[in-house]
């Protein structure tokens, strides 16, 4: 420890000069490298004395042994060196004139109680500098925790907005106030730029109290060429001037963080500023990047989201007009996902207890095996439903649905008018039917014939009568 980080020398000086008047000798000090610390307290005559440094590299450095050195100037003059250590180390000299009036018993009592006074006062410094030392240590480990706890605050707060159902811009905003609060900024905004990158919205601003803002108006400002950056930008009062910038320093802001968020085509910036002389440190770079990831992310999912119903409206006007019957079915075929209109009048009731096992398996006359799940990826066949007596075309496929997962669509339309020619619909697979054979109906003029005894005409034989007299069949196909 170096003797000026604990000495005031005007405080030496003034405990030498005290302290060389009660005793009756001359003294200076010098620290630990050989230089003086303090001006010769006694007598001037002592000035250009060399024996005293004869003494002093008797008990200078740490190789030395001695603590204690004694050389005799003239007549009964004496010069001693005393080596005042501290903690182990020789940390100052004393180089202390004996008069000639002075006995030497007397000199030596008031080197020791030098030395003793000088290590006593010496280990009360060490000791005032120990405890201010612990007491800035306490100080700054305080402050250190009350930012972590700020930190994990604010943190959670941030977090807490990927679950928000909030209005973009009100996520924003609170994403903005918290990150500002925290890091303790005079104003912030978050801009949008338009798609020719000429001119910019001013989403959302926040202000230290007494700030005034940057901006007398929020939409289609002319847009600043710092915003245009592709990657994170950060400004400290100590970067030198750069004309890049020039646009930040005429704003009056002397330190700034700026971070595109989200996709490129989104055109957010985000911009952190100090008005004041601030130099951002790399735990306050850190928290602002990941709270800028925590903002992507929500606004990444709300632009998503904004595609995926956006696609799904389309894609629902798509099928609503369609003139046939459409399902479909999520987590393999069991969980109904949509019906279209036609579907929904069709099978209204079927849908409140979500009836469709004839739909979604094929019957054991069809098979000639149990029932069991429809799993082909792309089917096409025809299914009779019981209940309504109608005959359906189904084509059933796995397709890619708007939000990119695999689901079943299955779409009936209507056959029975074909299979049965506009009749009622047919059952299937009923035994075909024969109806007795009957005889045909006699003409008016064979029976007259009879009743007069005449034998009716016979036709020749070979030539068709124009009459079949084959069985009727009634059946009922399938």
């Amino acid at each position: 420890m170096a003797l000026q980080k604990l000495l005031d020398k005007n405080e030496l000086q003034r405990l030498q000069d005290g302290f060389c008047k009660i005793a009756g000798v001359s003294a200076y000090c010098m620290n630990h490298e050989g230089a003086k610390i303090t001006r010769l307290s006694g007598d001037d005559r002592y000035l250009h004395c060399l024996q005293e440094r004869l003494a002093l590299d008797r008990v200078m450095g740490e190789d030395s042994l001695e603590d204690l050195a004694i050389e005799e100037i003239e007549g009964q003059k004496l010069v001693a060196a005393i080596a005042i250590k501290a903690r182990g180390e020789k940390e100052l000299y004393w180089i202390v004139f004996k008069p000639e009036d002075m006995d030497a018993k007397t000199f030596d009592q008031i080197l020791e109680l030098l030395h003793d006074a000088s290590i006593t006062f010496l280990q009360g410094k060490l000791m005032a500098y120990g405890a201010e030392a612990e007491s800035v240590r306490n100080e700054r480990d305080s402050r250190r925790m009350g930012q972590s706890i700020r930190m994990n605050q604010a943190t959670a707060r941030i977090v807490q907005l990927l679950e928000s159902t909030d209005p973009t811009l009100t996520i924003m905003s609170e994403w903005l106030q918290t990150v500002s609060s925290y890091l303790e900024l005079d104003t912030a905004q978050i801009f949008k730029l338009q798609e020719n990158d000429k001119f910019m919205d001013v989403i959302c601003e926040w202000r230290k109290p007494g700030q005034s803002s940057c901006f007398d108006r929020t939409s289609h400002l002319p847009a600043y060429a710092f915003l245009r950056k592709q990657t994170p930008v950060t400004v400290n009062a100590d970067t030198a001037m750069d004309p890049e910038f020039q646009d930040i320093y005429n704003l009056g802001v002397k330190a700034m963080m700026l971070y595109p968020v989200g996709p490129r085509e989104s055109g957010f910036v985000v911009s952190l500023n100090h008005r004041s002389v601030h130099v951002f440190d790399a735990e306050e770079e850190k928290f602002t990047a990941d709270a800028v990831k925590i903002l992507e992310n929500v606004l990444t999912g709300r632009i998503q989201k904004n595609s995926l119903n956006s696609a799904y409206v389309s894609m629902e006007t798509v099928l609503d007009g369609l003139n046939t019957c459409v399902m479909v079915r999520a987590d393999a075929g069991r969980r109904i996902l949509y019906v279209n209109r036609l579907f929904q009048e069709t099978f209204s009731e079927e849908l409140k207890g979500d009836k469709f096992a004839w739909l979604l398996t094929k019957t054991a006359e069809e098979t000639g095996e149990p029932k069991e799940e429809d799993t082909a990826y792309r089917e096409r066949r025809e299914v009779y439903y019981k209940e309504k007596e109608r005959w359906y075309d189904l084509a059933t496929s796995d397709v890619r649905w708007v939000d990119g997962s695999v689901v079943r669509m299955y779409s009936l339309i209507d056959v029975t008018d074909r299979k049965t020619g506009g009749n009622k619909a047919e059952k299937p697979k009923e035994k075909v039917e024969e109806k007795p054979e009957e005889k045909p109906e006699e003409k008016p003029e064979e029976k007259s014939q009879e009743k007069a005894g005449e034998k009716p005409q016979e036709k020749p034989k070979g030539k068709p009568d124009g009459k079949k007299n084959d069985k009727i069949i009634s059946m009922k196909r399938k």
